[in-house]
């Protein structure tokens, strides 16, 4: 008999991890709408609600007039607010997870396609690491491993990750412009007899009334 397997069987093993060790990399997944591809969605512990750029819902075919015009109030991190557009219900596929997901629309144009919150998370029983940067989850019985997508800013050509090992090294010697000395200053502060003479000629005597 095959026993039933709980989220609590999920654990992370050095196996797990997809890049080398003191990364500092979020952690972004690909996801899919209709068969269009978005490889930066944010996996994000801390956002309440799930969230979808609206270019981002272009690029899929999704027609606006499938949003509903119900809009929230967002608060940023930083204590930042603003209004989303609406939502839309779409059928997202992650990996092998498969399911119709609840997004809020926003207006702006972010650094994400969109973000996947506990929400999303807590529904489908998946479990992240941003260390290992990778997901896992229970399907059918079976724990199954989403990976992180490998190259979120491929298409972004200006932007990267800034790994450790690319930082470059501080420079091995340290130039400067030399200062004067102290004697080469007062000297330079005294005048010559010339200029002292000039200045004793030009001088009148104060008369006393």
């Amino acid at each position: 008999m095959i026993s039933e397997l709980s989220i609590n069987n999920i654990t992370f093993t050095e196996e797990d991890r997809m890049t080398e060790e003191g990364h500092n990399r979020a952690l972004f997944v690909t996801a899919s709408i209709k068969g269009a591809e978005f490889r930066r969605v944010l996996i994000d512990t801390g956002a309440s609600t799930n969230l979808v750029t609206m270019k981002t819902l272009k690029e899929a075919k999704v027609p606006q007039t499938k949003i509903v015009h119900h809009p929230i109030l967002m608060t940023g991190f930083e204590g930042s607010q603003s209004h989303t557009y609406g939502y839309v219900y779409v059928d997202l596929k992650v990996g092998s997870i498969q399911s119709t997901v609840k997004l809020h629309v926003i207006e702006k144009d972010p650094d994400y396609h969109m973000i996947l919150g506990r929400l999303w998370l807590y529904d489908n029983k998946v479990v992240p690491s941003t260390y290992h940067q990778c997901m896992k989850s229970l399907l059918n019985n079976k724990i199954i491993r989403i990976p992180a997508s490998v190259s979120p800013y491929a298409l972004v050509h200006d932007a990267e990750f800034l790994e450790p090992k690319s930082i470059p090294e501080p420079p091995s010697s340290i130039y400067s412009t030399p200062l004067p000395s102290w004697k080469s200053m007062e000297k330079a502060d005294q005048p010559s007899p010339t200029d002292a003479k000039s200045i004793k000629s030009s001088t009148t005597p104060l008369k006393r009334c």
